[in-house]
């Protein structure tokens, strides 16, 4: 927080933490999220360990976080493609969480829930309005 706040010249009161496991987990709990790789495809066994064709894709767990964090294998592989991937990916991810029957299904819903509250911490006082 402080580096954040540092660089950016405005004060952090609260922060929420996920783990990369809510990430995963989130993603199973909506039995995965299709996403389109660009051509040529990616093929990183050696580092993120994901290798996928060009195309249409479903990816769940360690797959798709493999895939947000993959920059080896990407053209150039610069930051700003993988920040393309990741936008990409919250963006299939945001679709399927809204999408019709996603929400009202229980199970669904459960697991969702179970993601995000068993891979979360908070700092003290975010439940406390007037502290910060």
């Amino acid at each position: 927080m402080t580096t954040v706040e540092a660089m950016t010249n405005i004060r952090i009161d609260h922060f929420v933490e996920l783990t990369f496991d809510a990430f995963t987990d989130l993603t199973n709990a909506v039995n995965g999220v299709q996403i389109c790789v660009p051509e040529p495809g990616i093929n990183d066994p050696n580092y993120s360990g994901l290798v996928l064709s060009a195309g249409l894709h479903t990816v769940t767990g360690n797959q798709a976080l493999a895939f947000v964090r993959d920059r080896h294998d990407l053209a150039n592989g610069t930051d700003l493609n993988r920040i393309r991937m990741q936008q990409q990916f919250m963006s299939a991810l945001f679709s399927k969480l809204t999408a019709n029957g996603t929400l009202e299904d229980p199970v669904t819903l459960y697991k969702i829930a179970n993601a995000v509250t068993g891979n979360i911490t908070v700092d003290s006082d975010l439940g406390r309005p007037g502290r910060g």
